[in-house]
């Protein structure tokens, strides 16, 4: 845990939120939609937050192909909510 920009306890490790290997999105790309539901404006803005998380992190967000089985659909809801890990 961190504390004020450093460490809470002594006991600093990896962690995993998935203990089940099948959740894991394979070489952690997440294919992504986002509902028409948003304004032009809002899915660009989406988009380009996804591309900015992927320059920064191992994750991957990629839009959607028709290859894509299994990805992540983004629409506006009364609250901000995902399972943990790929479901399907």
């Amino acid at each position: 845990m961190f504390l004020n920009g450093g460490v809470a306890n002594g006991n600093a490790g990896w962690y995993n939120a998935i203990k089940n290997r099948h959740q894991l999105w394979p070489n952690g790309r997440i294919p992504y939609t986002i509902s028409s539901q948003y304004s032009s404006y809002s899915r660009s803005q989406i988009a380009a937050s996804m591309q900015e998380y992927s320059t920064h992190t191992c994750i991957k967000w990629v839009p959607k192909t028709n290859n894509d089985v299994n990805y992540v659909y983004i629409f506006p809801d009364r609250g901000c909510y995902s399972m943990v890990g790929k479901i399907g």
